[in-house]
Order: C-alpha cells, then sequence, then structure tokens
C-alpha cells in the first residue's frame, strides 16, 4: 500500500542503536528500501553518526573508509581506534560529530524538492545528547533499537572478534543508551526474510510518530 503523507514537517532523523552486529545498518538499509514502496513522496538517504569519525580515522591511520562503513568485518578489526578517535573529539566538543549529521542532513534536505518529505535512517546512534542535538536543531526524531540474541552476534562475528568486542563494549560509546530510549524496537536473531518484513511493519508507525520523548529536553 502506497501511502499520500503531509509535506510541511520538517526532516525525519530516524536513529538506530544497538550492540555490535546486532544488525543496524541491515535494520537500516531494511528500512531506505521500504520507504519509496509505501511512501511515493518520501525521499530517504541512509547516514552514520561515526561517518567522519571513520572519514578521519582512515587519513589518520590509513585505513579503508569505504570498507570501515560497509565491511563489518574490518569495522571489527579497527573499533579501538574508531572509539579512541571519537571519544577524544567528544571530550572536547560533545555535539562534534552531531553537529556534522545535522549539516549533512539539511544539505541533502535542501536539495531534495520542496513536495518530498524528507527521512534520513542513522544506522549508529551512540549518544543521548547526539539525538538530543537534532531535535533541539528542529528536526523530527524517532529511535530504533536493534536487539539480537547473544549467541547469534558471537556466529556472525567468530571467536576471536566477539572475545575482542566484549572488551570493547565497555566503552562509554557502547553503554551511554538503554530501554529508555527504545521508542520502536526491532529484533534481528531470525534472519534477513525476518528483519526485512519487519521493517515494512514498521515503518508507517515510525514515520507517523511524534519526537520521541526521549530527545525533549
Amino acid at each position: 500500500m502506497i501511502e499520500e503523507t503531509s509535506v510541511s514537517q520538517p526532516p525525519i532523523v530516524v536513529v538506530i542503536w544497538g550492540k555490535p552486529f546486532a544488525g543496524k545498518d541491515t535494520v537500516a538499509k531494511a528500512l531506505h528500501a521500504a520507504t519509496p514502496f509505501l511512501f511515493r513522496d518520501t525521499q530517504s538517504w541512509i547516514d552514520w553518526f561515526a561517518a567522519d569519525v571513520k572519514l578521519f580515522a582512515s587519513k589518520i591511520y590509513g585505513l579503508d573508509y569505504d570498507r570501515l562503513l560497509y565491511d563489518p568485518e574490518y569495522k571489527a578489526l579497527h573499533r579501538s581506534k574508531l572509539q579512541g578517535l571519537g571519544n577524544h573529539v567528544r571530550s572536547n566538543d560533545p555535539i562534534a560529530w552531531a553537529h556534522s549529521v545535522y549539516e549533512r542532513v539539511t544539505l541533502r534536505s535542501g536539495s531534495c524538492p520542496e513536495k518530498l518529505r524528507k527521512v534520513h535512517y542513522l544506522a549508529d546512534w551512540r549518544y543521548p545528547d547526539e539525538g538530543k542535538y537534532q531535535a533541539e536543531k528542529g528536526l523530527s526524531v524517532r529511535s530504533i533499537e536493534v536487539v539480537c540474541d547473544e549467541k547469534v552476534r558471537a556466529a556472525r562475528m567468530g571467536s576471536d572478534a566477539y572475545q575482542a568486542t566484549l572488551e570493547l563494549e565497555k566503552d562509554v560509546s557502547e553503554t551511554s543508551l538503554d530501554s529508555r530510549y527504545s521508542q520502536f524496537v526491532i529484533e534481528n536473531s531470525d534472519g534477513l526474510d525476518y528483519v526485512w518484513n519487519r521493517a515494512y511493519e514498521i515503518l508507517p508507525e515510525v514515520l507517523s510518530a511524534p519526537t520521541a520523548s526521549c530527545f525533549l529536553r
């Protein structure tokens, strides 16, 4: 079913969070793919809060930027570098990365025809204030937590990467969010078909919801 939407609202930002290898990127891709099928007057994009972190890391450490964005195993190998760089910048400016996201959102939205609704799926939200910043700047913000069975996550990573990741999950970048920030939840333990079907099922509710209360100070 294709629905008509109101075009008078500000851009929508859907922040997606969960543990490493829970499938945040998979959920973002599924929602992005479902959008044009369900809403013919909506333009959507996928982005990451850590996109600039990965860009800077690629320059500082000589890493492959595209693989940091799209290769989960490669990203896992360099997670400690990404965490360190991201936290270092945040220690000097807590909303530095959030502001970069806001600028990209407004730039893309501004280049899109006014009659279209704009939706941005951000696949790696990590800090409450980075979501609140988007709302304070006038964007309409939703949150989705991606949950996954621990055994499934371990199988996706492999035993060595899993053990290393467990240590890194103690970092503040992995522990700042909890159930208070779960406006919607998508389970990602049962295969791609389930996730994609769930994305189609939940998307109309996500886009029609108000800004999550956790983003309103």
